[in-house]
């Protein structure tokens, strides 16, 4: 009884400290690699308040992604009206010993960034959210999936 009302507790623990969290969205790229005309789009319905958010984006790999780095174009409309378009994102995934960024053990790795800090979502406003390689490739290899992540600022 005692290690269910631990587990209980620690449970309650861990969903309280996400509270922070308003979105989150996975996409998962073609096993023959991700085209770099292949947009992945997150949509965003944001609720009946203002709120100032940070957002950040999820990048899982394997061991056959080719490069240290990614490359990433984004663009970012609310309500139909473009706000950011062909932004172009640079996400380190190495060290320069190329030792891999991020956590997971065996063949994925995730790693975690920041996209944009401090902004600020209206009311009832549908943000959608476009992410696209931009890598020297065609196709890109080794990918798994992307994310994104809506929290609230602190």
């Amino acid at each position: 009884m005692k290690k269910l009302v631990l587990l209980f507790c620690l449970f309650i623990f861990l969903v309280g400290c996400r509270n922070n969290q308003v979105f989150s969205d996975y996409q998962s790229v073609e096993k023959t690699g991700w085209h770099k005309k292949k947009k992945l789009v997150f949509v965003y319905q944001n609720g009946k308040e203002d709120q100032t958010v940070d957002i950040y984006l999820g990048f899982r790999h394997n061991e056959n992604y080719p490069y240290s780095n990614l490359n990433l174009r984004s663009e970012v409309s609310q309500n139909g009206k473009i706000l950011t378009q062909e932004t172009l994102v640079d996400i380190p995934l190495a060290e320069p010993d190329g030792t891999w960024i991020g956590k997971g053990m065996g063949r994925i790795k995730e790693i975690k960034v920041p996209f944009k800090q401090k902004v600020e979502l209206k009311s009832n406003g549908k943000y959608i959210f476009a992410l696209w390689q931009a890598m020297r490739t065609d196709t890109l290899k080794g990918v798994e999936d992307m994310s994104l992540m809506i929290e609230k600022s602190k």
